[in-house]
C-alpha cells in the first residue's frame, strides 16, 4: 500500500483463530472451515475494516467501514472473529499479527480479497 494518492498506509493483517477457538466457537471457522485470517488498511492510528460485515451480526454497507483505532483492534476483533487466540508459531515468527508495510509482509502469506468487490 505504502504512500498513494497522498495517504500514508501500512496493514494489518491477523493471524487466524486457534483450532481451539474454531472447537468453542465453530461460527469462527471461517469461508475455509478452519478459520481465516483478516487484513485491513491502517491510516494513521486507525484501522479500517471495509469487509467486516463477514463476520457474524455485522450488517454494515459497502460503504459503512468499522473503523477501530489501534489500541482497540485486539478487544474488539478478539470478540468479533475470535483473533489474538494464541500465538501461532508459522505466523510472523509466533506473534499473533502483522503491522507494517504491505510490500513487506513475509512471503508466506497467502492474501486474497473474496470480497464480491474487491
Amino acid at each position: 500500500m505504502g504512500k498513494k494518492n497522498g495517504i500514508q498506509a501500512k496493514v494489518l493483517l491477523l493471524a487466524p483463530p486457534s483450532a481451539e477457538t474454531i472447537k468453542q466457537r465453530p461460527d469462527l471457522s471461517g469461508k475455509s472451515g478452519n478459520g481465516d485470517s483478516h487484513i485491513m488498511p491502517v491510516v494513521g492510528d486507525n484501522a479500517i475494516d471495509f469487509t467486516v460485515r463477514q463476520f457474524p451480526g455485522q450488517n454494515r454497507s459497502y460503504d459503512q467501514p468499522l473503523i477501530t483505532k489501534l489500541n482497540q483492534v485486539k478487544q474488539i476483533y478478539n470478540k468479533l472473529g475470535g483473533y489474538f487466540t494464541d500465538k501461532p508459531e508459522w505466523f510472523n515468527d509466533g506473534e499473533s499479527y502483522y503491522f507494517g508495510e504491505y510490500e513487506s509482509m513475509p512471503s508466506f502469506f497467502d492474501i486474497s480479497f473474496p470480497d464480491d468487490l474487491m
